[in-house]
């Protein structure tokens, strides 16, 4: 029995791109041999698709299913992103596309980290989504300190999220968690941000951030 040759599928809302196309009509020429007999070819997708909202995926073997996440952004210094001078200052920063926050149940994690320096000056850390956010760190510790956030943002309702963290650090300053409820407009692009508010250059480092959809 001929077999059909392997193409590469389209559903509704991909990016169909030229290079896709030709590469099926070359798969179906590849398989036809002098009689016109079809013959099974392999072909390798190398090609990104985008896919539409609402794309699902089963969960294993099971009935549940799930809508395809992952990291979306990734900031990384060795050295370290720290304040200059007083007054407080961004960190580190992702732009939020406009909209992705499109449905109620939309949730977003986001994981940062770094140090401070090892001094009694005045150090607060801040994680902002908007112009709201949560003050992770507020300490005049003496000695060098590491700290951590993760911190989960879930759309309740437009204009209505839903945001909650816990950190941690090193010196065991901070073992906080909190909840509160950011009215920012999810339809424009959004900053989250870290911040770091202290006295003199790089009393407050991130070393990272992570931003990462949930589902």
């Amino acid at each position: 029995m001929p077999l059909i040759p392997t193409l590469i599928s389209f559903g509704p809302g991909n990016t169909i791109v030229s290079a896709d196309v030709n590469s099926n009509l070359t798969a179906i020429r590849d398989v036809v041999n002098n009689n016109g007999v079809l013959t099974d070819v392999a072909k390798v997708i190398t090609a990104s698709h985008t896919f539409p909202p609402g794309t699902l995926v089963g969960a294993g073997a099971g009935t549940a299913i799930l809508k395809p996440a992952g990291v979306v952004s990734v900031q990384t210094s060795s050295t370290g992103i720290g304040n200059v001078g007083a007054g407080e200052d961004v960190l580190m920063a992702y732009t939020l596309p406009a909209n992705s926050l499109d449905s109620n149940g939309r949730a977003i994690r986001v994981r940062a980290f770094g140090n401070t320096a090892a001094n009694a000056n005045s150090k607060i850390i801040r994680i902002k989504y908007g112009v709201l956010g949560f003050q992770l760190y507020n300490s005049t510790q003496s000695g060098a300190d590491t700290w951590y956030c993760d911190l989960t943002i879930i759309r309740n309702a437009h204009l209505v999220h839903l945001m909650t963290h816990t950190t941690t650090d090193t010196l065991a300053v901070v073992s906080k968690s909190g909840l509160i409820a950011n009215s920012y407009d999810e339809t424009t692009p959004g900053d989250i941000a870290v911040t770091g508010e202290a006295v003199t250059n790089n009393d407050v480092l991130c070393f990272g951030l992570l931003i990462e959809f949930l589902n």
